[in-house]
């Protein structure tokens, strides 16, 4: 006869009565790094928790959609990168009844501003004119980066960019270049590598901008900025390793504030991503629109802020 069961729809009833028991899925690609998965779950949780605990405390369904104490069902599921619209849960209304979509490519973004899925769906750290969003003004993390080195007396700069296919990552870039460009600075002095979205990648990189076997001490960046903090752990233990001092001889600047950068040493001066507090009102955001006490698309974007440490400071080089 053709029939496939709802599976979402069952979800959704009890005993015979209509319980709004709502199944999210967190969609991310299978290459994603799980230090961020981790901390998208941990965020979606949280809102989660704060809701349920909400509900119990009145005798009327939460504002945020949990019912009597019962938080909704979680899933986390992969995709292959650029090819979004071939994930089943995504398309159908069979599975799931909204998701959260963690590290989109460019592909996979002009595929969903062509589309619309069959469940609600909140972009996580990308933007969209069509659809829910949850994200950071990546440009403005990369311009107050660079108004931070060049407050510090910075002229040579390097730039680590991992090489993922990321309109987020290509957004810190260019807000950074801009605001070196504005300032007067040629675009010589910016010295860029690309490498691995790994420590690894960081380490390799610094040691490209640096380039100790050709350049002679003035003519090196003296401060660095990893467009993520991951990349920034290689860098600063590959200054170490060269001798090169941070921040004496070299400014170190990550981005997304991972827990590890404050234990670092010297601690590393980063842009705060808010992952934890974006996953949070993402997942919010979802359940509104599961319900449908909101239209979509629902856009929020939050407002990035430097967190100054020890790994960056004035510059004492000429």
């Amino acid at each position: 006869m053709g029939y496939t069961p709802d599976v979402a729809a069952r979800r959704l009833r009890a005993g015979g009565q209509r319980q709004v028991v709502p199944v999210l899925a967190i969609l991310t690609p299978v290459d994603a790094r799980l230090a961020l998965v981790a901390r998208v779950v941990r965020g979606v949780r949280d809102s989660f928790a704060r809701a349920s605990a909400t509900s119990s405390a009145s005798s009327e369904t939460a504002v945020s959609g949990v019912a009597h104490g019962v938080e909704p069902e979680l899933l986390l599921e992969t995709y292959v990168p650029g090819a979004l619209g071939q994930h089943r849960s995504l398309m159908t209304n069979q599975r799931i009844h909204g998701a959260i979509l963690v590290n989109l490519t460019p592909e996979d973004e002009a595929f969903l501003e062509s589309t619309v899925p069959a469940v609600p769906i909140v972009l996580f750290q990308r933007s969209s004119d069509r659809h829910s969003y949850v994200n950071l003004d990546n440009e403005a993390s990369g311009r107050l980066v660079a108004e931070h080195l060049l407050q510090q007396g910075h002229r040579r700069f390097g730039l680590l960019v991992p090489t993922v296919r990321s309109t987020a990552v290509a957004a810190r870039r260019d807000g950074f270049l801009q605001s070196v460009l504005a300032a007067g600075i040629p675009a010589t002095a910016v010295t860029t590598a690309t490498g691995a979205f790994s420590e690894q990648g960081g380490a390799d990189g610094l040691t490209e901008v640096l380039d100790l076997q050709r350049l002679e001490a003035r003519d090196r960046p003296t401060a660095v900025f990893a467009l993520s903090d991951t990349m920034a752990v290689g860098a600063l233990y590959a200054a170490r390793r060269a001798g090169v001092r941070v921040p004496d001889d070299l400014a170190v600047v990550g981005h997304d504030g991972l827990e590890v950068s404050s234990f670092l040493v010297p601690s590393l001066t980063t842009v705060d991503g808010y992952v934890e507090q974006m996953a949070s009102r993402a997942a919010t955001v979802l359940l509104d629109l599961v319900h449908r006490r909101v239209e979509p698309p629902v856009q929020v974007t939050f407002t990035p802020r430097l967190l100054v440490r020890d790994s960056s400071r004035p510059s004492t080089a000429g």
